[in-house]
């Protein structure tokens, strides 16, 4: 396996590039779209921007600022995690992302309370997106918006997740739930629930359903190094272990607080190369966020 790294998009000084999602724009081609945020402070997003590329990602246009956060009586509404999605089958780009009031101007535990999953789609290759739409499971309305999540009590959303199409035609999204009743003072201590909303298309809609949330008992998310990539055996469900490589590893010059984590990946229909965009959080010290969004090739 051969890995290289280079610097795709830099920072100012306190920001790390963060959320970096690509797509192809279309089901043939090699036209690129390219969407990312800055992150100014922790689980905290400001300004949002998109461009693209005609090149296959050689080179890119000058990025559009799409949606910067809005002051309201209420407190300040940031576009979260986001995904970009390429629906090959309906040539349609889909993007998720989660809505946050922050009641403050910083993260803290209420973001948990009024979190939601929007949804913009675009049937012209990223040209224009049609009015984002709030997911809401079917039988179910905007403050009830799925099985046991109130807006104003808990929450869900999508972590860096990557959907997938099933051959069914179901679109599967990744998401995570805020328990009802939850500890809102210790946010990150929250036992939360996984599982998968499921989509389909009715006409140019979709219509969502929820499927069966799981979880597991973690201790908190440290270390976040090394980045490891490994086969799957499907019919085991398990890592193959003579498959395991290191894609990046904590350096000498990295403070011990190096964070390798959020990482979006897609796969070039060029060179069937996986690139891997990522920044490397806190590379400098505890409470320096800057870093650039840094790119890595795979080559397999």
């Amino acid at each position: 396996m051969k890995v290289k790294r280079a610097i795709l998009i830099s920072a100012k000084d306190g920001i790390s590039i963060m959320q970096v999602n690509t797509t192809y724009r279309k089901r043939m081609g090699a036209d690129l779209l390219q969407g990312y945020s800055e992150l100014v402070g922790s689980d905290t997003f400001g300004k949002y921007f998109q461009r693209a590329s005609e090149d296959n990602g050689k080179t890119w246009s000058k990025p559009s600022l799409i949606f910067e956060p809005e002051e309201t009586e209420e407190g300040v509404l940031r576009w979260g995690e986001n995904v970009l999605f390429l629906d090959e089958e309906k040539d349609a780009i889909l993007h998720f992302y989660n809505y946050h009031l922050y009641p403050g101007n910083h993260y803290t535990g209420d973001v948990g309370k009024f979190t939601r999953i929007f949804l913009r789609i675009s049937s012209n290759g990223g040209e224009s997106f049609s009015k984002p739409e709030q997911i809401i499971q079917k039988g179910f309305d905007k403050k009830n918006w799925a099985k046991d999540v109130v807006y104003g009590r808990n929450s869900m959303g999508i972590s860096f997740c990557a959907p997938v199409k099933t051959s069914k035609g179901e679109i599967l999204l990744p998401v995570q739930r805020v328990p009802l009743g939850s500890d809102f003072s210790h946010p990150f201590l929250i036992k939360e629930e996984a599982g998968c909303f499921i989509g389909e298309w009715k006409g140019e809609k979709i219509e969502w359903d929820l499927g069966k949330m799981v979880k597991i008992n973690p201790d908190g998310n440290r270390p976040r190094y090394p980045l490891q990539i490994a086969e799957v055996d499907e019919d085991k469900k398990a890592i193959i272990r003579e498959t395991v490589n290191i894609i990046e590893d904590k350096q000498k010059r990295d403070s011990p607080f190096v964070q390798f984590s959020n990482f979006k990946v897609y796969e070039n229909r060029e060179t069937n190369e996986f690139v891997l965009t990522m920044a490397r959080i806190q590379e400098r010290n505890e409470k320096d966020l800057t870093s650039p969004a840094y790119q890595y090739r795979i080559k397999i």
